[in-house]
């Protein structure tokens, strides 16, 4: 086992999760605030993050790379779909959602689930 993926279960392990401190329009949600907080607990297992909006043709994505202090990486690209890209809280909007979603996903946090549910 790589010691990236020996850090990841070590951090997937001792995670709670995050906790969904935002409300929408139809349900609570986390913010990235909180996510990028609950994320920040992998350094103590060697692990940190970046995440840049990159470019294909057209296309928008964010790429979130996993480093660990070894060098080994994973990197995703998470698409960003704008109806209006010239309306840029619209495009802030979506890559801020890109952004919460792949971070989440590349770490394997979610939101924390009490006893009840």
């Amino acid at each position: 086992m790589s010691e990236l993926a020996k850090a990841l279960l070590q951090f997937q392990k001792s995670s709670s999760g995050f906790e969904a401190d935002s409300k929408g329009a139809r349900s609570k949600y986390a913010s990235i605030g909180a996510v990028i907080n609950n994320i920040k607990q992998a350094t103590q297992y060697g692990l940190c993050f970046t995440q840049e909006v990159d470019f294909e043709g057209q296309t928008m994505f964010v790429r979130t790379v996993m480093m660990h202090i070894s060098g080994e990486m994973r990197e995703s690209r998470y698409p960003i779909w704008v109806d209006d890209v010239t309306n840029n809280q619209k495009v802030g909007g979506a890559v801020t959602y890109a952004k919460r979603y792949a971070l989440a996903s590349m770490f394997g946090s979610e939101k924390g689930v009490d006893e009840a549910d």
